[in-house]
């Protein structure tokens, strides 16, 4: 088994990173920060395969971008968290994803940092709590007495409780100092006054029939009274013949604000796209258009005046060139302006862009399942809606070559599933994490507060399921 170099050792750090910009700036923030450590660099998976299959490899932090170019995703995390041994890894992405951030966590990896945020004192302060906390982890494996060492040092808020009552057997200085209770105070509580009472109910079973599986997120109440966002983990322990259990408990409170944060610039972002739209198709409405009627009315008035002009027979086709052209403004408009989705209802719209589709050649289009969409959203939500669909459409039009499409709405408790197919040749994951319109309609999902989720088969196409929760 591999085990991690001691801190008082110079650091040996391996960097699976395929952008040689970024790489540049990691080592040298590295450098920056620690004592004549060791920098390795792979580029791709395979290096990194090569490097983490010798026997005598052994590194004190992995740092693993999460796309590159021959792997990717949670693939990429288990491959190599499969390698690593007791290494601790961190992963680096250049964009927000919470849902993807909490899989990775729970897959195994120490820790989530975007690129774009990255600074040498956190990337320092990253690389060090990954090794302690991977510290703690190996030795509850290897020994009780190693654990209670550990346990005590451990910057991360830790108890043990009691399953069977949920009384708090024994705390870390860490957990003391986040939450505010002393030593004393602690071991008179039990797990329920730290839940808030709107939730007890619902996260009382989490502790009295703890899963050591995974990582929970859930919510903890201070000695203040704040409420904190918080991960914890689970573990069976026997403490004086007792059954019990240690938590580890990571604030991640921070985080959510920030996905929060991050929710609320998409939005801002979006909306400033909608109102550009807007003013466009206003214009285009005001001005083009109107120039193309004025010019069929004079041409309609110099027929009238000139009968020779009428038996012309190129003046036929000029008429239908100007009709085709007011046909394709107001086509533009409807397109970029979807303001009668509140008049005529949300699936008349929808209807409308499916009869646009099916324009194009020989397409199919099955609208299935229709939930209440007018009752359950308000306009900017449908608003957002009716752009993920035309982003799906015209994503299968543009790299999927697909003939039939499906579109499902259809309600699921509390939230609305939008469950969308096609049968084309499938969307490439690079495509998924690189073409811009699949960016948007990624941030109209996070705008939501929404998931999705994607398979693709070679040649069978592919399939969208997207969640969006309901407003209360």
């Amino acid at each position: 088994m591999k085990t991690v170099i001691t801190s008082s050792a110079p650091l040996t750090i391996l960097v699976i990173e395929d952008n040689p910009g970024d790489f540049f700036l990691i080592e040298e923030y590295i450098e920056e920060m620690f004592f004549n450590p060791t920098v390795t660099h792979a580029v791709n998976y395979s290096e990194a395969y090569n490097l983490l299959s010798k026997q005598d490899s052994i590194f004190d932090s992995i740092l693993l971008d999460a796309t590159l170019p021959d792997n990717q995703g949670l693939k990429l995390i288990s491959d190599v968290l499969l390698l690593a041994g007791q290494s601790p890894v961190l992963m680096l992405t250049g964009y927000a994803n919470l849902d993807f951030s909490i899989q990775s966590l729970s897959l195994g990896v120490s820790g989530y940092l975007l690129k774009d945020e990255l600074s040498a004192q956190l990337l320092h302060k990253s690389i060090l709590f990954s090794i302690e906390t991977k510290k703690f982890s190996q030795s509850i494996e290897e020994s009780e007495k190693k654990y209670s060492d550990l346990f005590l040092l451990s910057p991360i808020p830790m108890w043990v409780y009691e399953i069977s009552t949920l009384q708090i057997l024994k705390v870390n200085p860490a957990a003391i100092k986040h939450y505010g209770f002393s030593e004393s105070e602690f071991l008179d509580l039990s797990i329920s006054h730290l839940i808030p009472k709107s939730e007890y109910k619902k996260m009382s079973k989490l502790y009295s029939e703890p899963s050591i599986e995974s990582a929970q997120n859930t919510r903890h109440k201070l000695k203040d009274g704040k409420i904190i966002q918080v991960k914890i983990e689970q573990n069976y322990l026997t403490l004086d013949d007792r059954k019990c259990c240690i938590l580890l408990s990571n604030d991640i409170t921070e985080l959510i604000e920030s996905q929060d944060s991050l929710r609320m610039a998409y939005k801002n972002i979006i909306e400033i796209e909608e109102k550009e739209k807007e003013k466009f198709a206003a214009e285009l409405h005001d001005g083009l258009s109107q120039n193309i009627v004025a010019a069929k009315m004079i041409f309609s008035y110099l027929k009238k005046q000139l009968p020779q002009l009428a038996a012309e027979p190129r003046a036929a086709l000029l008429n239908k060139a100007l009709q085709d052209s007011l046909d394709e403004c107001s086509q533009m408009i409807r397109e970029i302006r979807p303001k009668r989705i509140i008049e005529n209802g949300f699936y008349t719209e929808i209807q409308a862009l499916i009869e646009t589709i099916k324009a194009t050649g020989d397409i199919e289009v099955l609208l299935l399942n229709k939930a209440d969409m007018d009752n359950l959203f308000g306009y900017f939500d449908l608003m957002h809606i009716y752009r993920i669909t035309q982003e799906l459409f015209n994503n299968s039009l543009k790299y999927s070559s697909a003939r039939q499409f499906e579109l499902n709405f259809s309600n699921q408790g509390n939230e609305i599933q939008l469950l969308y197919k096609d049968d084309g040749k499938g969307i490439t994951k690079k495509i998924l994490n690189a073409k811009s319109s699949f960016i948007s309609l990624k941030r109209r999902i996070q705008v939501l507060s929404g998931s999705m989720e994607v398979k693709s088969t070679l040649n069978k196409g592919a399939v969208f399921h997207i969640n969006i929760p309901l407003k209360r």
